[in-house]
This record gives C-alpha cells, sequence and structure tokens, in this order.
C-alpha cells in the first residue's frame, strides 16, 4: 500500500481516491492469484469464512462509490467542467456522461446483489470447522439392540 500524504484524508476530502481503488484492484488481483486451484493459501473453513466476509463488505460499500462517482460526473458535467474529446457536440458529450452514469448506476445494483449473495454464503461458511481427517471414526452402532438398547 501507498504512504498516505500528511494532510489528506481520503475518507473525508476525496483526494486520493484513484490511489485507494488502485490498492484495492491489485489486492483483489492478487487474492484471485494466491486462490488459485493447487495453492494452499487456504487451511482452514474458517479462512474461507474471512474471505467470504471481508469481499461481502467490499461488495457492501462498492455500490456507494459506484454511485457517488456518478453525482461527481453529472454535478461536473452540469457545471461544463466535462467533455468527451470525441464528441462533436454537447449533446453527444452528455450522452457520454449519461452513459457513464446508467453504466455506474446498474453496476451498483449488480453489486447489491452480489453482497447479499455473499451474505447468504457467509453464514453458512461461519458454521463451518475443519475434521482431522487421519483420526478414527467412532463407531456407532446402527442396530441399538446389538448393545443392549431398545429399538
Amino acid at each position: 500500500m501507498s504512504a498516505r500524504i500528511e494532510g489528506q484524508n481520503p475518507c473525508v476530502d476525496g483526494s486520493g481516491a484513484v490511489e485507494l481503488v488502485s490498492e484495492a484492484a491489485e489486492a483483489i488481483h492478487a487474492l484471485a492469484r494466491v486462490t488459485l486451484p493447487g495453492t494452499a493459501v487456504y487451511e482452514y473453513p474458517a479462512d474461507v469464512s474471512a474471505v467470504i466476509g471481508s469481499l461481502g463488505v467490499l461488495a457492501q460499500d462498492l455500490p456507494q462509490s459506484l454511485r457517488q462517482a456518478g453525482r461527481w460526473l453529472a454535478d461536473a458535467h452540469a457545471r461544463g467542467a466535462v467533455r468527451d474529446v470525441e464528441a462533436a457536440s454537447d449533446a453527444e458529450t452528455a450522452w457520454s456522461v449519461c452513459a457513464v452514469i446508467v453504466g455506474l448506476s446498474d453496476a451498483a445494483t449488480h453489486v447489491e446483489r452480489a453482497a447479499a449473495r455473499l451474505r447468504d454464503a457467509h453464514s453458512p461458511a461461519a458454521r463451518l470447522a475443519a475434521v482431522d481427517i487421519d483420526a478414527p471414526i467412532p463407531f456407532v452402532p446402527t442396530d441399538l439392540s446389538a448393545t443392549g438398547g431398545e429399538s
């Protein structure tokens, strides 16, 4: 992760958004690499549960960031501070801005669905525990009459 610049608070004044999202993207890319089949990154079911939980937090917060980016772009366009460098007219720029905002809104909706599915997956994942596969399996008779019990 990059060093924080003294006096800047990316959570308050919006500076550092590009740096923060770049770091998040790098972290997700690294996660994808270390969890490739054949890697031993997960030692216990709790590790999987923790990753699901953290991805859920990411997915829960991402829609807000997507919508905020769209709002910023809409405001900047309304002030005349944005133009499409390939557009021949202001109308084409407006169309491009609109397309970005709609895309961000759609993405936010899909990520909200993903966040819900991650919450659904996290609950049962949190109940899973490792089992010692080398431990002997205890004998449990299926016929209670063989042990003197009632059937």
